[in-house]
């Protein structure tokens, strides 16, 4: 009996401290992704000319408003990241800019990503397509500027919400009916 609650004892610390770093996922995978996005979006405007060039190989329709767009949203959304700032926002966008990547630039390596089983995450684009989905669905977590403005307004952030976590107590029914009819 004394093992098994050792045990127990164990598992609720590991989970316990499991949980805590949840805090330092989100943060490291927005840093992560954020200044990547940063230095390409940099990158492409240092030279945007040759970015203009490279789309318009590639077929993309208006190369020269497209290569400035991108440039801005990867320059403007990676910046964002790092902060917390209007994350599921630009991690929808640039999980848009990926989607176009792989089906352009990185189109050859994604057909053969697919045929040969584990190579497909070597592809950067793909890579970078998982984890802002993840920040796009999970959000920027605490350790986050979306975090500190939605205190700020009085609103559940919607990790506190769906854990049904949130500081604020809940209604009482009472209330909560006298709220829905005003």
């Amino acid at each position: 009996m004394n093992e098994g609650n050792s045990v127990k004892r164990l598992a609720r610390k590991g989970i316990k401290l499991l949980g805590a770093l949840v805090l330092v996922a989100a943060l490291l995978t927005r840093v992560v992704v954020g200044h990547g996005f940063y230095q390409a979006g940099n990158g492409k405007w240092s030279n945007i000319e040759r970015t203009e060039g490279f789309f318009e190989n590639l077929g993309i329709p208006a190369p020269a408003i497209q290569a400035r767009f991108v440039a801005t949203l990867e320059l403007v959304g990676g910046i964002a990241l790092v902060l917390g700032l209007a994350t599921r926002f630009f991690a929808f966008m640039l999980s848009c800019t990926m989607v176009v990547a792989i089906a352009t630039a990185h189109r050859s390596e994604f057909i053969e990503g697919l045929a040969a089983p584990g190579s497909l995450l070597d592809i950067s684009a793909a890579a970078y397509l998982l984890m802002l989905l993840w920040l796009l669905f999970s959000g920027p977590g605490a350790l986050s500027l979306d975090r500190l403005i939605a205190g700020w307004l009085g609103l559940n952030a919607p990790a506190e919400a769906e854990a049904g976590t949130s500081a604020k107590p809940a209604a009482a029914p009472q209330q909560a009916a006298g709220m829905a009819h005003a």
